[in-house]
């Protein structure tokens, strides 16, 4: 948990929202970076530069290329992790990718 004088690390954020709602494809894999804001994905609109951000990628596929290249984009403009919904796809890929790369996979 943050203290008020603190931003809310991503690990923090895990932490808050608990293993019932949220939980970690990639282990701690950029835990200790600061949250800023999240942003829900939209392949229509250009993927802004957010440090810190966290990408809700929910309908797509994580199982597909698409998936692939947003999680490359997302690291490349500064977001700190990317949420996933499954829906019983295969995530191995897009989790393998993930750790070649500073983002945590949620």
């Amino acid at each position: 948990m943050a203290r008020e004088d603190q931003p809310l690390s991503l690990g923090g954020l895990v932490e808050t929202l608990g293993v019932q709602l949220i939980r970690s494809l990639t282990g701690s894999t950029a835990f200790d970076r600061s949250v800023s804001v999240p942003v829900v994905y939209d392949p229509l609109d250009e993927l802004p530069d957010i440090p810190g951000g966290v990408l809700l990628m929910a309908g797509i596929d994580p199982s597909t290329l698409e998936s692939a290249t947003v999680l490359k984009a997302a690291a490349d403009r500064g977001f700190c992790a990317v949420v996933i919904k499954s829906r019983g796809s295969d995530h191995d890929e897009i989790v393998r990718l993930a750790r070649g790369i500073p983002i945590s996979v949620l």
